[in-house]
């Protein structure tokens, strides 16, 4: 449902939905049937597209500096053509 909210819209999806985290990173904020869940993305490569860099349950309140790493750092990894990317496309 979130993700739907995402592809809507895009960088106006806002708090409590989504929030900017640091440096063009962004944390949208789901539920699941394991807890609340935090996934970690940013727009690009391409102009339209979303690239989810990770995503785990929400297991403290404020966001783990680790993760924040991480995410940038798969997110270097994708712009640097890295990694493959498995592109899911939605038409309207």
């Amino acid at each position: 449902m979130q993700l739907a909210r995402l592809r809507e819209s895009g960088p106006r999806l806002r708090y409590p939905a989504a929030e900017h985290v640091d440096d063009g990173i962004w944390a949208l904020r789901a539920n699941s049937k394991e807890g609340p869940l935090r996934v970690f993305y940013f727009f690009g490569p391409d102009v339209r597209q979303v690239t989810i860099l990770l995503a785990g349950v929400k297991k403290r309140r404020k966001i783990n500096p680790d993760d924040i790493k991480l995410a940038k750092k798969r997110r270097a990894r994708v712009r640097n053509n890295q990694v493959l990317l498995n592109v899911y496309a939605v038409r309207n």
